[in-house]
């Protein structure tokens, strides 16, 4: 890497460009240079397209210093610079860990189109429909059309991505797997501590204590209870959350591993309940009433729920506890994966 690097070498090619063979020009013009040593495949693509993005920058440096003259005499104004600046491109690029997470497209322009495939689910599964069918329903534990990496889908992504849904949900394992309609499932307690020794009844959560605990501390349920417009903990405003205790007598057929793919909904509206609808902003799917991630599998004692993953789901303490968009005034239906 300790190659010169002269106003000639810089040039090459930059004339009369043929975008049909430019990737592999580049390729091979900085791999002369010892820099692409050790890249492969896009690795090095993207690597020679920087380089060569590098080069064109100096050369508009050279011009401006040079009053726009642009004559190969000027080269050696810029060898000093040249010889530092690409070895940490290659040295800085290299190492991103940004190259073994996410897909990078480096551009040889300051704007153009960048392309990529969005997989989606192809029927709906969970909640008041099933996986054979994927028969048209109101409430999906995962929702035909959705995207399978994230909300939200498609071309919608030029928004920006909002990191829930499909595998961002963390819970997203289990669409192959068979899903059951469950009605009648006890609803054992709802509300919150609130600052109290028990869930009681009409209160919502606040985001600290015990009920931060065990909402996990999650930022954004978290976030969104502190700025709540009613205020924080309060039972009204747009960032009201409380819990809902279920007993597992009735769905002992449910994988207890499986605990985050519970999905509740309402054959009514979910406004007579006292709920609201999680949104695309927080999880996949649609219509469903309780956070997913943030099911729990444990005991309820006393108006305290222990988590607990390895409870056996025919004890007389087990229950689920699951996260609400609302304070509870009725009684669910749920979904789980077995």
């Amino acid at each position: 890497m300790s190659k010169a690097f002269t106003l000639n070498h810089l040039t090459e090619g930059i004339k009369d460009r043929n975008n049909s063979q430019e990737g592999a020009r580049l390729v091979e013009k900085w791999t002369r240079t010892g820099l692409l040593r050790g890249l492969e495949s896009t690795k090095r693509d993207n690597m020679a397209r920087l380089l060569e993005n590098q080069a064109a920058q100096v050369l508009r440096e050279v011009n401006s210093l040079g009053g726009g003259g642009g004559s190969t005499s000027s080269s050696g104004d810029i060898r000093g610079f040249a010889n530092i600046a690409f070895p940490i491109v290659r040295r800085v690029f290299g190492g991103l860990v940004a190259n073994e997470l996410v897909s990078i497209q480096p551009m040889s322009l300051p704007s153009g189109l960048l392309f990529y495939l969005d997989y989606t689910y192809g029927t709906n599964v969970g909640g008041d429909t099933n996986l054979q069918t994927g028969a048209s329903a109101v409430a999906q534990t995962y929702t035909a059309g959705k995207s399978i990496y994230n909300n939200p889908t498609g071309k919608g992504i030029r928004s920006g991505s909002l990191g829930v849904g499909g595998q961002y949900d963390l819970v997203g394992t289990s669409y192959s797997q068979v899903h059951q309609k469950q009605v009648g499932i006890q609803l054992w307690a709802s509300g919150a501590f609130h600052g109290g020794n028990t869930i009681t009844t009409g209160f919502a959560a606040f985001a600290t204590g015990t009920d931060g605990k065990l909402l996990g501390f999650d930022p954004q349920i978290t976030n969104l209870i502190e700025a709540n417009s009613g205020g924080a903990g309060a039972t009204t405003g747009d960032g009201v959350f409380s819990f809902a205790v279920l007993k597992t007598t009735g769905i002992t057929s449910m994988d207890p591993t499986q605990v985050k793919d519970l999905s509740l909904f309402s054959a009514t509206s979910a406004s007579t309940l006292g709920l609201a609808a999680i949104g695309d902003t927080i999880q996949g799917g649609s219509n469903l009433l309780n956070v997913r991630r943030l099911n729990q599998l444990g005991t309820y004692v006393g108006g305290v729920f222990t988590p607990n993953p390895l409870v056996d789901l025919t004890a007389g303490t087990a229950a689920i506890l699951t996260v609400v968009s609302g304070v509870f005034s009725g009684t669910p239906s749920a979904s789980p994966s077995t």
